[in-house]
């Protein structure tokens, strides 16, 4: 495969509409996964944080310390960070270009997470939600546009496995990031295992 295409499988695309739609009046940033022997076919996405991305410096920095040995543990590799902004952007090439030269504080977070996580690849993508993607019926079934020049973002399976995403939507609450695991230990905020297991039946 093209090393200028990002895949992502339905369950993990899913999981970041999950956490975009969970916080809908803040940003939301999370990291996406693949396996060693497919480093850029996304099969898992975990939620990092809801905080303003002003303050979620010091929330990044605990997560690499946390998902790192997860990583490790479980064979993944850090494929990407995906970004939803507090206030939807029209992400034409145009303003995805200028955004992607301006908004510093992003293209830094990402790199920071991604360095913690052992990728320090500066062509590693970050991606954002295009909410006038998700409300566009004509548009591809996967609203995430990529900051890398020449990067495009596809789902890896059927289009028609997103056919039942309101059903998945309602899932949302039960989907933790490390700002709800700070709230209740509990909170299983990186494997989001039970989400999880409820997407894949979802789309299978």
């Amino acid at each position: 495969m093209s090393q200028n295409q990002l895949r992502i499988t339905p369950t993990a695309y899913l999981t970041v509409l999950l956490h975009t739609f969970k916080n809908p009046s803040t940003s939301a940033l999370g990291v996406l996964l693949a396996r060693p022997d497919a480093p850029t076919t996304v099969t898992h996405a975990v939620p990092v944080t809801h905080l303003p991305l002003a303050r979620a410096a010091a929330t990044l920095d605990i997560a690499c310390g946390m998902l790192s040995a997860w990583i490790a543990e479980d064979g993944w590799v850090a494929a990407g960070v995906y970004v939803a902004l507090d206030t939807p952007v029209a992400l034409t090439p145009a303003t995805v270009a200028s955004f992607s030269a301006l908004d510093g504080n992003i293209t830094s977070l990402a790199r920071q997470i991604l360095s913690g996580l052992g990728n320090a690849d500066k062509t590693a993508p970050i991606v954002l939600l295009d909410a006038n993607l998700l409300a566009d019926a004509s548009a591809p079934p996967v609203a995430l546009v990529p900051l890398v020049p020449g990067l495009t973002v596809t789902l890896h399976g059927a289009p028609s496995s997103l056919a039942r995403t309101g059903t998945a939507l309602q899932l949302a609450d039960s989907l933790y990031d490390l700002d709800d695991h700070f709230e209740d230990a509990a909170r299983d905020w990186i494997g989001n295992s039970a989400v999880i297991s409820e997407l894949s039946k979802l789309v299978a």
